[in-house]
């Protein structure tokens, strides 16, 4: 609603203009203000009764601009990996979403603008990871060596973050 107030834009639009388009995020869109892309899966909650297919239960764009963009695990990819690598923001401003703060959340102990430093086995990688009905995410890039990975599983009650921490191993592997 900040941004919004501050451009007379759109959140939508910012989003397709400054950071979608330049880049060539074609997989990614706005739940609620763009057209679905192709291929989408579907998102499921397991219950007693087995996987229950969760999909349309809550509509993404509900979470509006926490949570509903809708994407593929290569536009994520790419998207940090540019973030991190100066492509998407000034140095400055990186620099400044960077300016960590403690939090009390031991899966994320620090936190940015919009982005959190995480330790997995003694390396440090920044990123972020989310979860909406039916979906969980994670996305960190690493730079000792340099790689970004990204982790988008259809079943909400999941660990991305586990599963980037095990992949990051294999970073790790000489």
């Amino acid at each position: 609603m900040i941004v919004e107030a501050v451009t007379g834009e759109a959140a939508a639009a910012l989003l397709r203009d400054r950071i979608l388009d330049p880049e060539q995020r074609t997989h990614t869109y706005f739940d609620g203000y763009e057209e679905a892309v192709p291929g989408l899966v579907r998102g499921y909650d397991k219950s007693d009764a087995g996987y229950l297919d969760v999909t349309w239960t809550v509509d993404p764009s509900l979470a509006w601009t926490a949570g509903g963009l809708v994407s593929t695990t290569a536009d994520i990819t790419k998207f940090y990996a540019d973030l991190l690598d100066g492509k998407v923001r000034a140095p400055a401003e990186l620099q400044e979403m960077m300016g960590w703060v403690d939090t009390m959340a031991p899966g994320l102990p620090k936190y940015g603008l919009g982005i959190a430093e995480h330790e997995f086995d003694g390396r440090l990688a920044v990123g972020h990871d989310g979860a909406i009905w039916g979906f969980a995410s994670a996305s960190f890039h690493f730079t000792d060596p340099e790689a970004t990975v990204s982790v988008l599983i259809n079943l909400e009650d999941t660990n991305p973050m586990r599963v980037v921490g095990d992949l990051s191993k294999v970073l790790q592997a000489p």
